[in-house]
């Protein structure tokens, strides 16, 4: 008599613990949704800055991916930058510039990059091969630093990929 029981059992065991798993998984993947996030792929000619855009949201994190896309010249960088709209207004951030930035063709160390401004033009992220591609604050109309625009300082043109999540 005992055997006639064992096995009903053990496939409704099972089957709670795979109905439980199932609700779990779907339930952690509800809570990794991103909110807010913007992609752009351009192309910028050599020498040239590209249209400013403002900084996505105030008072809270932005994190940016950077990747210039060119043949021959792939690079990646990452940072996290905040625009604080209260005066002083500044615009702060911290990261990692692509390897190429620093070393050699075959890459090289990332640099920690981090800092705050209230000006236009400073560097925020290094994301180009030899330092030729770099996110830059812009100022706004009222002198203030909350937008962002992309620098290509090589004579080439470039393309790139910038991701923004908040």
């Amino acid at each position: 008599m005992h055997s006639n029981f064992a096995k009903p059992a053990a496939l409704l065991a099972a089957g709670l613990v795979a109905t439980l798993a199932i609700v779990t998984v779907q339930k952690a993947y509800a809570t990794t949704t991103v909110p807010n996030a913007t992609r752009m792929i351009v192309t910028l000619p050599g020498n040239s800055t590209g249209v400013s855009f403002a900084v996505p949201t105030n008072g809270a994190p932005v994190l940016v991916l950077a990747t210039q896309l060119s043949v021959g010249n792939r690079s990646t960088g990452s940072t996290t930058l905040a625009y604080a709209p209260t005066n002083p207004e500044l615009l702060s951030w911290s990261g990692v510039d692509s390897a190429q930035t620093t070393g050699n063709g075959g890459g090289g160390d990332s640099a920690l990059n981090s800092g705050y401004t209230s000006a236009g033009g400073s560097v925020l992220l290094d994301f180009g091969w030899g330092a030729s591609c770099a996110l830059i604050s812009v100022l706004d109309g009222a002198g203030n630093p909350s937008r962002l625009a992309v620098r290509n300082s090589s004579g080439a043109p470039i393309q790139f990929a910038l991701d923004m999540i908040w």
